[in-house]
């Protein structure tokens, strides 16, 4: 587009190159000669209409809504018993009546002394009582106050609003790692930033989980077939069991993702031993019957090694070819699985953590399982965030880590629940104690005794050889073998099957155990120490027996509460508490408890968030899933916007050629909205600038003007902008001033000055949050014009020609655009 002096507000952009070259995505070139008459625009189809991804994206955000509020009536359920705190019931407080059913505020009945709470306006302090005081008519009866101390003071509150602003601080029956400073009740400001601050948090949390969400769902790849019925019966009959109904409905729910149009992201929660492996082993196998290269990732060697011998045997008759990446591997069969990863040949690859940090290309990849998440170090879990919106990602684990958790509690996330546990499993027997050597032997010898095994677990190495000699000395009979993750990879390999075999009835092994080993006749587990463990670690250990008809016991040992930190106590207190079968998903909300709901988030997020606690977070986010709903910009369609401009072809007639271009312009635009236009505009330039006589006259400022017209149609549609307006206005000329002093100015006189108004029924809201992702530089000359919209300033250097005020508002409006956070575009 011709244009004057360049603006200080836009690039510069020479004669003849057109503004859409620069802002927009190229566009492939004409096919044929370069010389030939213009046809009309082909683009590939890419992603899913906007219609549709729309409609997704409701589905998703009403799922999520309703999930946090099902997590809610979760907490609901988990609270004590009314009257525990001593207090009869008070009426007043029913949670129905006051409106706070949808709200994980607490009931203040249940408080006792000392709990710390949080009040939505005053802050955090701590509950001393509930009391009836007397009205000052003494026709009318006692009324129930909750009483909360504060910093300065303690205030009191009815019990009926209670209900309605009060939350606790942290879960009933757990005291905080590190006791919250209270607030000042006379003085909110600290805590209005606290709140200011989460509430962000929690905008930026939704916003991001959205994101990702439609990053996913516009990402397009070809739906799964599904196997053939011989396929299918291979598959099935290797599974000796039959499936219990959980499984059978994880494994529907994943075929289910399979035969949509975008990625899979499902994360399968269940108990240690509860077939997570055999859903896994199902959607696997439907990847790789029709071709498709799908990675297998587990976090320890012995873990990778039993996916290996699993898959490769269930695998067999369908004539795919499984292979395992660890460092058990030997360096020319290393080289041969990279190069069937990279050519394709290997449809699956088992492996741990090396597979996804080596340098591989990937190129054939189309699914990633990864076994037990929590499990795998910052850098892996990096990379595998970045292939999540590409590749069909499957997640198992027993004891998920808070932020997936928190992300499938949202709803932004598939999750498939196994809570049922196989036919005669048994809950494990667990016994937290002090350390006690006599306790131990017993332990040992009467799993001896009936002929089955043991695991004795440490958490250092340097403690295996003290045990080994001391179980010799005190369990003569006992046959000992000891294993741990620096040991050779032969060894390893031959004393774990050396022990699976019964050559061995006792297994001395730090928690490299932990996962990965499926022996039935070990019902017997001792771990010493485990103060120094995690709580998903000595979750999953206690995992490794119980797999049988047989009672397992887990003997959790520590050196004695005196040396025990406030967070060592949270977490056997945690381990004793969830010994159900199943409570893997409820031990893992403990461990989001105790660990904080900054854990959520990493270091960095977590300052703000233990400062207002789990459950007003919750409310938070509740608050924001709703709030996005009021974003939605008004829906305007391109033929509707009105644009006052003086942008009109010139009055002299219209060439045959000139009315042919402004057609197919108009076609491309109303056939393929923004991008076919900008896709029809870059392919005319390149045959105008080939030198294409025809088209050099018919390219005229004219056609020009009028392709101009309708990107900014386009794009002020997708803004919901109504009308695009220039104006002149009157503008206070500024103070003349004379080495930084302000002179008497005498008759100031009046600047005509020129703006463009886009008008529309945006909330200013949505105007901030695209004004907050856009450079310092973009912000300039933008302002909001209450009840008309957004104004642009735009430079007179060029006089009344209005051409520099459509390059400007052009300019503008792609940037408007870039900056919409894209999950606006579909609500």
């Amino acid at each position: 587009l011709r244009t004057s002096a360049p603006s200080r507000f836009a690039p510069s952009v020479s004669a003849r190159a057109p503004f859409h070259r620069a802002c927009a995505v190229p566009a492939p070139r004409a096919r044929g000669d370069e010389t030939a008459q213009p046809s009309s625009p082909e683009v590939e189809e890419d992603e899913p209409s906007k219609k549709l991804l729309s409609q997704a994206f409701r589905e998703r955000r009403a799922a999520g809504l309703a999930q946090v509020k099902q997590n809610i009536r979760v907490v609901r359920r988990d609270e004590p018993e009314a009257s525990t705190a001593g207090a009869e019931p008070q009426e007043g407080v029913k949670r129905s009546e006051a409106g706070a059913e949808e709200l994980c505020t607490v009931d203040p009945r249940t408080l006792f002394r000392g709990d710390y709470v949080v009040h939505r306006e005053k802050g955090v302090g701590r509950f001393v009582r509930i009391q009836r005081l007397r009205p000052k008519d003494p026709k009318k009866r006692p009324v129930p106050f909750v009483f909360i101390k504060f910093a300065d003071a303690t205030t009191r509150l009815r019990a009926s609003r209670a209900v309605r602003s009060v939350y606790r601080y942290n879960p009933a029956g757990e005291a905080p790692l590190t006791p919250p400073k209270l607030n000042a009740v006379n003085d909110t400001t600290a805590w209005e930033r606290r709140l200011d601050s989460a509430t962000t948090l929690a905008r930026e949390l939704v916003g991001e989980l959205m994101q990702a969400f439609l990053a996913r769902i516009r990402k397009q790849r070809p739906k799964y077939r599904e196997l053939a019925a011989d396929e299918k019966r291979v598959v099935e009959e290797g599974f000796p069991y039959a499936l219990t109904d959980d499984q059978a409905s994880a494994i529907d729910a994943c075929n289910e993702d399979l035969s949509r149009g975008f990625p899979m992201d499902r994360i399968v929660i269940g108990d240690v031993g509860f077939g997570k492996t055999e859903v896994a082993i199902r959607v696997v196998a439907r990847a790789a019957a029709q071709g498709r290269q799908v990675f297998v990732l587990a976090p320890t060697t012995l873990l990778a090694r039993q996916h290996y011998k699993n898959m490769s045997d269930r695998f067999r008759d369908l004539g795919v070819e499984v292979a395992l990446l660890c460092r058990l591997t030997k360096s020319s069969e290393r080289a041969r699985i990279i190069h069937g990863i990279e050519d394709g040949s290997l449809k699956v690859v088992v492996g741990t953590h090396a597979l996804v940090l080596a340098k591989v290309d990937v190129k054939h990849l189309s699914m990633l399982v990864v076994d037990e998440e929590q499990r795998f170090g910052v850098k892996q879990k990096e990379r595998m965030s970045q292939m999540r919106t590409r590749l069909d990602i499957l997640t198992l684990t027993a004891t998920p880590i808070p932020r997936t958790l928190h992300m499938s509690m949202m709803g932004f996330r598939d999750a498939s629940t196994i809570s049922t546990p196989p036919t005669a499993r048994k809950p494990i027997r667990t016994i937290i104690s002090h350390w006690d050597v006599e306790m131990a032997r017993q332990a040992i010898e009467d799993e001896l005794s009936r002929g089955g095994q043991v695991f004795y677990v440490v958490p250092r190495i340097n403690m295996i050889e003290p045990v080994v000699n001391e179980l010799k000395r005190l369990v003569p009979t006992a046959k000992v073998v000891w294993a741990h993750g620096q040991i050779s990879g032969a060894d390893l390999e031959e004393i774990i099957e050396g022990f699976s075999d019964n050559v061995y009835n006792v297994l001395v092994s730090t928690t490299i155990v932990e996962s990965g080993l499926d022996i039935p006749n070990v019902n017997t587990i001792i771990v010493r120490d485990a103060h120094m463990m995690g709580l998903s670690c000595m979750y999953q250990l206690r995992g490794r027996v119980g797999r049988a008809d047989q009672q397992a016991t887990a003997y959790v040992f520590h050196p004695g509460e005196a040396s025990l930190s406030a967070g060592a106590k949270s977490r056997l207190r945690a381990i004793e508490e969830c010994c159900n079968l199943g409570d893997g998903l409820k031990l893992a909300e403990r461990d989001m408890a105790i660990r904080g709901v900054g854990s959520l988030f990493g270091v960095q997020q977590s300052g703000s968030l233990e400062k207002v606690g789990p459950y007003l977070f919750l409310d938070l986010i509740q608050e924001e899933l709703r709030r996005v709903e009021s974003l939605a910009l008004p829906t305007v369609a391109p033929t509707k916007v009105s644009i006052d401009f003086g942008l009109e072809p010139s009055p002299r007639a219209q060439t045959t050629a000139e009315e042919r271009l402004q057609a197919m312009a108009l076609e491309a635009a109303t056939k393929r909205g923004r991008e076919g236009l900008e896709a029809f505009a870059e392919r005319m330039q390149a045959q105008a600038n080939a030198g294409s006589a025809g088209n050099v006259i018919a390219f005229t400022p004219a056609v020009e003007s009028f392709i101009e017209r309708l990107q900014i149609a386009h794009i002020a549609s997708e803004l919901g902008i109504a009308r695009v307006m220039l104006v002149e206005e009157e503008e206070q000329a500024p103070q003349p001033t004379a080495g930084g002093v302000v002179l008497r100015a005498v008759g100031r006189r009046k600047l005509l000055v020129r703006a463009v108004y886009l008008e529309s029924e945006m909330s200013h809201e949505v105007y901030e949050l695209i004004c907050a992702a856009l450079p310092n530089q973009y912000r300039k000359g933008l302002d909001w014009a209450p009840g008309r919209g957004i104004r642009v300033a735009v430079p007179d250097q060029a006089g009344t020609d209005s051409r520099p005020a459509a390059m400007r508002t052009l300019f503008i409006l792609t940037v408007l655009r870039g900056a919409l956070p894209t999950y606006l575009r579909y609500l």
